[in-house]
């Protein structure tokens, strides 16, 4: 194969620096037409509105109450149990404040239950907290009796559960997350009950929690120059290798990010990973760069010519990696994969094409790599072989892949994403010891159900093994066993005309219950939904953001492992082709090394069971876009027909690329999400196994066959 055409091009562009700069004025054009970046937070915005679950939701969501709450735990600071003294301060408290929230839709509260009083001729339901409770007594116990106690209080009674909906402005960054609005709402639920302890929970909360993870990214890719500096400086023992790596990164993260704000991509939970992908393309191949001016003492622009075209051909490999997420039937997907693969062919031309006119240039720029006492560790290292036996027997653990698929862990809950001590975990786990639940679905009933057709499959519901509990409107608004059928119909409806009433029954007057569940894992939600619908029948719908998130992040993780696959064959297909021109023998030892650090990583987490989520579910695809990486440049850099092979030479290449790759994957260790730090786990071993694959699998089988 005549890979001159690449050397050439670099070589034009070195002589011609004039060309590169018109070239990458040209790649920054979207910045004339960019708009303000849009972030994803609420479910509603990141899930693909092609979902038939997300319209159903959205359709129903215009007849009841706004979704958005915030869960407030109201606590003596005291830690004592509640009396009618406390509480009654405790609702004058909430009173004041209800009035200057802002946007608030409804707000529901233990004050709200009513008791049934009734005769021949009259039914009315009066407070159970009467209005003067300061001056009556024994309600607490009243209270303590109706069902819906065990909405508000925990069993001792130390809790009580207060929950705020809102229904807040759109915000031109966050979509249905107005971040003033809820940081004002909260302002004024802490200054409003300053007497007591609180503690917040809510999709308001988690999605505040996921702005704030967010906001920190930033702080994290901060570390990440930092740790390129320091790392590049222990290795190549300057700080210039380090900050013109770093100058390479900004200059293809700059028009990548330009190009998606002209387009209208907004950043979601994958998307955000993009730097990442495009931090780890940018290392991998300056690092191979820099390796080979250590090695041969090569002036920086004579290295980039050199790598020229086994560098396209490995970016090639992970443009195909994330280039087949572009087919998947998720919106979410296939921007992650379009702009992935569209940023690594930046980091080509930048790394190749343009950086060789900033070298023209400024020609003190050329040398930036010495060696190092670090460099001669890391060589030393990777001059090592294996048994030959040890070899072999790390092949034959490949045939572990197919049957590894089927054990692979895909059940997570959303909340995993949050450390165990941030305060919205600590709260969520205290709400689910009180009321036995981790999360909630909705169940919508037609308008046509009579009441007691309604309760008979409500209590088919309770009976499934995931239910903890189910809230209804009879909770607040008891009704007499006398008084069933067509009164019991207009009693509900009735109630619509009050904020109560308004969280149960809708426009049309279709009545919801709320189902609280045991497990809030993906799994277990997928599957309470299938058998609630399967409950349904035609007679009532299984709604609610959970529903949503969990169809959702179902697909998301099928659609990457499909993908993973299918990239991964033709990477193969790649790596054969190219043996094939370039005349080296025997193509199984090349192809099997290149893909068995792909294959060896699915083992792993099955055997292990490591979570694989919407975070962690991306590392297949950045695994299988660095598959063979080092492989392919031995290729490149070899010929049988031209010269003896130089796969030792290339070896201090590959290791100082794993230690590089692996050091700025533990970083992830420090991320505000918890997903995010496994990501970095599973990185890190990816890579380490990539070594292993690519350079000793792949030496001590050639030195044998």
């Amino acid at each position: 194969m005549n890979v001159r055409c690449f050397r050439k091009l670099a070589r034009f562009f070195y002589r011609r620096p004039a060309w590169a700069i018109v070239l990458y004025i040209f790649i920054l054009l979207p910045c004339f037409w960019s708009k303000p970046p849009k972030i994803n937070i609420n479910t509603l915005d990141f899930v693909d509105s092609q979902s038939e679950k997300l319209k159903n939701y959205k359709h129903y969501l215009k007849g009841f109450s706004s979704d958005q709450e915030i869960i407030v735990l109201v606590s003596q600071k005291n830690g004592e149990v509640w009396n009618e003294h406390t509480l009654c301060v405790l609702r004058e408290n909430v009173q004041d404040l209800i009035p200057i929230l802002p946007r608030l839709s409804h707000f529901y509260s233990p004050f709200q239950v009513r008791d049934f009083k009734g005769s021949e001729k009259e039914i009315f339901f009066p407070r159970v907290v009467p209005q003067d409770c300061r001056h009556k007594n024994g309600w607490l116990d009243s209270l303590k009796m109706k069902p819906s106690h065990r909405t508000f209080f925990d069993d001792e009674f130390k809790y009580v559960i207060l929950a705020f909906g809102f229904s807040p402005e759109e915000d031109p960054v966050y979509g249905r997350y107005n971040h003033e609005h809820v940081k004002e709402s909260i302002g004024k639920i802490i200054e409003g009950m300053n007497s007591w302890h609180v503690e917040f929970s809510g999709n308001i909360i988690f999605q505040k929690a996921m702005k704030d993870g967010m906001d920190s990214m930033q702080i994290l890719n901060l570390f990440f120059a930092i740790a390129i500096l320091a790392i590049a400086r222990l290795i190549f023992g300057s700080w210039k290798a380090g900050l013109l790596m770093l100058g390479c990164l900004f200059a293809c993260y700059l028009p990548l990010q330009l190009s998606m704000w002209a387009f209208d991509v907004p950043m979601d939970p994958l998307t955000v990973g993009l730097f990442m992908v495009l931090t780890l393309a940018v290392v991998e191949d300056f690092v191979f760069i820099s390796s080979y001016q250590v090695e041969w003492k090569r002036r920086g622009s004579r290295s980039i010519m050199k790598f020229a075209a086994s560098s396209f051909f490995t970016t090639l490999t992970t443009v195909i990696g994330f280039g087949s997420l572009v087919f998947s039937d998720l919106a979410s997907v296939r921007r992650f994969g379009l702009w992935t693969a569209y940023g690594v062919f930046l980091e080509w031309v930048v790394v190749f094409l343009f950086f060789t006119a900033i070298l023209k240039k400024f020609p003190s720029l050329e040398y930036w790599a010495y060696p190092t006492k670090l460099t001669f560790i890391v060589k030393k290292f990777s001059l090592r072989l294996l048994p030959v036996s040890v070899a072999v027997a790390l092949l034959f653990v490949m045939l572990l892949t197919p049957l590894s698929f089927k054990h692979i862990n895909l059940n997570h809950s959303p909340f995993d994403i949050l450390y165990d001590t941030h305060p919205f975990s600590v709260t969520t786990r205290k709400l689910k010891q009180i009321r036995g639940a981790e999360a909630e679905i909705e169940v919508v009933f037609s308008e046509y159900l009579s009441g007691i057709r309604k309760k008979e499959l409500t209590n088919r519901i309770r009976t499934y093994e995931n239910i903890a509990d189910i809230e209804d409107i009879t909770r607040y608004l008891p009704l007499s066993p006398k008084h069933e059928g067509l009164l019991d119909d207009m009693i509900r409806r009735e109630s619509r005309l009050t904020q109560l009433g308004q969280k149960f029954i809708s426009e049309d007057n279709e009545e919801r219950v709320f189902v609280y569940l045991k497990s809030g894992d993906i799994k277990n939600v997928n599957a309470t939904v299938k058998k609630l619908e399967d409950i349904c029948q035609q007679e009532c719908q299984i709604q609610g953001e959970m529903v949503v998130f969990a169809e959702h992040t179902k697909l998301l993780v099928k659609t990457l492992a499909e993908s993973f696959v299918i990239s991964l064959t033709l990477v193969a297909i790649i790596i054969g082709v190219l043996l094939c021109f370039r005349g080296l023998r025997p193509i199984w030892i090349y192809l099997l090394s290149a893909l068995w650090a792909p294959c060896v990583l699915v083992i792993v987490i099955a055997v292990f069971q490591l979570p694989i989520n919407m975070m962690t579910s991306v590392v297949g695809s950045i695994v299988v876009g660095l598959a063979g990486d080092n492989t392919i440049q031995f290729i490149m850099q070899n010929s049988n027909r031209k010269r003896k092979d130089r796969a030792e030479q290339l070896s201090l290449m590959a290791a100082t690329v794993t230690v590089f790759m692996v050091g700025l994957s533990l970083l992830f260790l420090f991320s505000y999400f918890l997903t995010t730090r496994e990501l970095g786990m599973y990185l890190a071993l990816g890579f380490i196994l990539s070594l292993l694959g690519d350079l000793y699998l792949l030496r001590s089988l050639k030195s044998y066959f």
